[in-house]
């Protein structure tokens, strides 16, 4: 199995057993288990389950940034683009809940969280709506 497949089944398996759980009561031999890996696998691509978690959320912030860009694309005035982001990111809420749960339970009460990759993912999806609003008021 080709290394990133392995690591987005860690990735995967993570997600469902953290936001299930908690981070504080996951275990790594258990993420294993879920996503059919040795647990020393899992520590080729992680540092530990801080690392794993933040890269779970710094992966799918960049899903959510890669489908903003596109549905952005084309759109030109201010409140159709703000409708979009506000429309994407209900769906993407209402698709991707445990994500969701990670992020406000588990990532934002972790300093360590804002000297992550997550974050900074974080901080360009809110460059577009500072744009956007920004925009919005010029017109």
């Amino acid at each position: 199995m080709p290394n990133s497949d392995k690591r987005e089944k860690i990735l995967n398996a993570a997600e469902d057993i953290i936001s299930e759980k908690g981070l504080g009561s996951s275990n790594i031999s258990e993420i294993a288990a879920k996503a059919g890996v040795n647990e020393a696998v899992i520590y080729q691509f992680f540092t530990n389950k801080h690392d794993l978690l933040f890269s779970i959320v710094s992966e799918r912030m960049k899903e959510v940034l890669e489908e903003l860009d596109d549905h952005l694309q084309g759109i030109r005035d201010a409140e159709n683009r703000l409708s979009k982001l506000i429309w994407l990111n209900l769906r993407y809420n209402d698709t991707h809940r445990s994500y969701f749960r990670l992020l406000f339970l588990e990532c934002l009460s972790s300093m360590d969280f804002y000297k992550s990759e997550a974050y900074s993912r974080i901080r360009r999806y809110s460059g577009f709506l500072q744009k956007i609003l920004s925009e919005e008021k010029l017109e």
